[in-house]
């Protein structure tokens, strides 16, 4: 009796489960993938340092970050640290724009043709000359995803060195110099850069 039990148990889970080959048989693969993904990104995001979703804050300095995977451990960190190098030149070139935007609507050119043509040159050439070499990787961390490492990296870039870049630009520019300089804006960076060198 108890072999004849669990020979019908046997029988009906058979049963219960779909043929290979069947549209039932797809699906309930298809609903295990999406189960395994799910607990997937639930464990990557548990294992995420928390300063990767919340890079510090700072008056004198940009902080970016960026994640990578790859096979190679080595690769994972070279990766992670390009991505947050592409971020930061992002930022760099987003806030000298509206830096340069700022002084020449302090000086009330902001309207003028020539101005405006000479901003844009200015920070393209600013975004161009910004030597990214003065970051600092401050914090990494590298963690196992599946047969992968995933490296996340933390970086640091002084404010005081792009905004000697955008002052020698903006000395460069005849046009910009004379119209730019009287701004309090344009004297509040000049002694941002004067007490960033005595640091």
């Amino acid at each position: 009796i108890w072999l004849f039990g669990a020979l019908s148990a046997l029988l009906l889970a058979a049963c219960s489960s779909p043929k290979p080959g069947t549209p039932e048989f797809a699906q309930k693969q298809e609903a295990e993938q999406q189960k395994t993904a799910v607990k997937n990104v639930e464990s990557a995001i548990s294992k995420t340092p928390t300063w990767y979703a919340q890079p510090p804050q700072d008056a004198n300095a940009i902080y970016t970050t960026g994640t990578e995977a790859s096979p190679d451990m080595q690769m994972a960190m070279d990766m992670a640290v390009l991505s947050a190098k592409r971020a930061l030149a992002f930022q760099l070139g987003a806030r000298t724009s509206a830096m340069m935007k700022d002084f020449a609507g302090q000086t009330g050119t902001a309207g003028d043709a020539e101005v405006s043509r000479e901003i844009d040159r200015v920070t393209k050439s600013v975004a161009a000359d910004i030597n990214l070499a003065g970051f600092t990787r401050e914090k990494s961390e590298i963690i196992a995803e599946g047969k992968n490492y995933r490296a996340f990296a933390l970086l640091r870039y002084p404010i005081g060195e792009s905004n000697k870049v955008v002052a020698d630009q903006v000395k460069r520019s005849k046009v910009l110099d004379t119209r730019l300089r009287a701004s309090k804006a344009f004297q509040d960076l000049e002694q941002e850069i004067e007490a960033a060198r005595k640091r």
